[in-house]
């Protein structure tokens, strides 16, 4: 699942790459399957760097940061939160992919620097009591971003990013970054695939893992195709598919290893259900047009739940349309399908300039999401599992960035702050929700 987004600002002001902030994901179209996608014969022999060891990526002192209680973000005493434990890193940048595994300990990833094209990728390990066990900084490409992070149950972690680099042709590209850490730090393999149609760009989006082993890969290639790429734990490429109908911004498998994919059909949210083929067994339309009658969206994000897949997601008015107003409305919304696809229930909010941005549930089955104003912190919001909201707040940190994940019960949330961002820091707060 990805969580949406986190520290690419390069990308963003150089490319306009999709899948930033949430809401301003969905691609320009879709396309046909491209036989040129595939890369059975790429192995992680032909993957993996020598150089890149956990002697050379891990840090001497792996809790020489600010550590956790660094950062004051005591909630008021009206708020439905309760502070655990907050943990910053002394060094300038932001995290934003975040998940928490059954052993209490949270694996997250972002990017350190003051968002220029020197940024690197940092990933690290806190344990369940917000101290950092390990940490990698070092040994990516230069000019790397993160996208998302995942952990199987034996501890291993999968990231999925990319990174910047120079076309003769096309200019300043993005390229399918995807790595593999051991439950100590250690690189078990990578990849970095330069291209995955005729047009050299790639935009990676999000990963899950397989019940029987492996990961799944989504993102759009250079033809503003959607594209799966599946690989096996020791990092070997079993397939690159496309998936014409869908322009993927998310991915989540459920236990009984049910593909789910959501994103746009390049104007409107759509969410599927997939092969490990690519082929849709089945394809359901976001929520409707609503009272203010929206005609464009995407499905931002995606979680699986017992009873099917819940995505949400942001509707508005069509960028760039002279006919309409300058500051559009979105209507945010979350969806809840069965396995089957038929919609459950939808519930809808209507808010000026807002987005969604990531997206999570807990043991009991309720729901989290969060908002964020351009110019305002982020806020969380509740629902329960038939949808009902329930409360909404704002946390005091993190302040920006803002991905949610949960053990089951607490949320961790992770950013950065405090500060502008000539002194943001990356920083991962644990909260009790009433």
């Amino acid at each position: 699942m990805r969580f949406g987004l986190w520290a690419v600002v390069a990308c963003v002001a150089l490319l306009g790459c999709g899948g930033g902030d949430a809401g301003e994901s969905g691609g320009s179209g879709s396309g046909s399957s491209s036989d040129s996608m595939t890369s059975d014969s790429m192995t992680s022999d032909s993957m993996t760097s020598d150089s890149m060891t956990s002697d050379s990526m891990t840090s001497d002192s792996a809790t020489t940061g600010e550590g956790p209680g660094a950062v004051d973000c005591t909630p008021e005493a009206s708020s439905p939160l309760t502070l655990a434990w907050s943990w910053s890193l002394d060094r300038q940048g932001s995290v934003g992919p975040l998940v928490v595994s059954a052993d209490g300990s949270a694996t997250v990833g972002g990017t350190l620097g003051d968002g220029s094209l020197t940024d690197t990728v940092w990933i690290g390990r806190l344990d369940t009591s917000g101290n950092l066990v390990w940490e990698v900084d070092g040994g990516f490409a230069a000019q790397s971003s993160l996208r998302d992070i995942v952990v199987d149950d034996g501890g291993d972690a999968y990231a999925v990013g990319f990174t910047l680099a120079m076309d003769p042709d096309f200019g300043i590209i993005t390229q399918l970054l995807t790595v593999s850490l051991s439950p100590d730090g250690a690189v078990r393999w990578t990849d970095a695939t330069p291209a995955l149609s005729d047009r050299p760009q790639t935009s990676p989006e999000a990963l899950a893992v397989l019940p029987a082993g492996g990961v799944l890969v989504v993102g759009t290639n250079g033809a503003a195709e959607g594209f799966m790429r599946r690989y096996e734990a020791d990092g070997t490429i079993s397939s690159t598919v496309s998936l014409p109908d869908i322009v993927p911004a998310d991915i989540a498998v459920d236990a009984a290893g049910n593909v789910f994919v959501a994103g746009s059909d390049g104007v409107e949210p759509v969410a599927q259900q997939l092969s490990l083929a690519g082929e849709a067994l089945w394809s359901s339309a976001g929520p409707g047009p609503g009272e203010n009658d929206f005609f464009e969206g995407s499905a931002i994000r995606l979680v699986s739940s017992a009873d099917g897949p819940i995505a949400m997601g942001t509707s508005g008015f069509l960028v760039g349309n002279p006919m309409m107003p300058t500051d559009s409305w979105n209507e945010l919304w979350v969806q809840a399908l069965d396995l089957t696809g038929a919609q459950r229930w939808d519930t809808r909010f209507d808010h000026e300039d807002y987005r969604q941005s990531s997206l999570t549930v807990d043991a009991m089955g309720t729901i989290y999401s969060t908002i964020r104003k351009m110019d305002d912190a982020p806020r969380i919001r509740q629902l329960s599992g038939d949808g009902s909201p329930g409360w909404e707040t704002t946390p005091p940190c993190p302040v920006a960035g803002f991905t949610l994940a949960t053990d089951g019960a607490d949320l961790w949330i992770s950013g950065s702050g405090p500060g502008d961002a000539a002194e943001s820091q990356p920083l991962v707060v644990r909260y009790q929700a009433g």
